[in-house]
């Protein structure tokens, strides 16, 4: 087997297919993401953990607008403490993986904020929804937002998309 340096076997070697590496993610036990539509494989280890951070990841999305009914504090407050104490997480999570934490250039800079600015008014309007109304009708029209977008996006543009797009 012809190995690519990630220490994965290559899979595609005698299939007639190129399989250039795009980018590796800079941990040894990621395998580079591959060009053509081929998957990299999962991370090794017990694939009952990968089952479980999805299981975890799930009641967590599921308690987020519960706690944020039960908040002491109101609904956009309770939204801001959501996003401002995860901050210390990310940036320790970030340097673990070799994220460099510097300054960007200012245009970078100013569409970071303005994308933090839009989040933030998106996440406002959710947590005033979960005040205002049953927690799943909030939460259902809370993640519905990018499908009504994209098919105001048909009704704005007049067409639907083609090929790729």
């Amino acid at each position: 087997m012809i190995e690519d340096g990630s220490g994965a076997p290559d899979r595609n070697h005698g299939s007639g297919l190129q399989s250039e590496s795009i980018s590796t993610l800079g941990s040894d036990t990621m395998a580079p993401v591959r060009a053509q539509g081929h998957v990299a494989a999962p991370p090794p280890g017990p694939r009952w953990l990968l089952l479980l951070a999805l299981l975890a990841g799930n009641v967590a999305l599921a308690l987020g607008p519960w706690s944020v009914r039960l908040a002491d504090s109101g609904p956009v407050a309770a939204g801001f403490w959501r996003l401002f104490l995860a901050v210390p997480f990310l940036a320790f999570f970030a340097r673990q993986s070799g994220q460099r934490l510097v300054p960007v250039p200012r245009g970078v800079f100013l569409a970071i904020i303005a994308a933090g600015m839009v989040f933030a008014l998106d996440l406002a309007s959710w947590h005033i929804g979960i005040a205002a109304t049953r927690l799943g009708n909030a939460t259902l029209f809370g993640n519905s937002g990018s499908l009504v977008l994209m098919i105001w996006g048909f009704v704005l543009l007049r067409r639907l998309p083609r090929g790729m797009e």
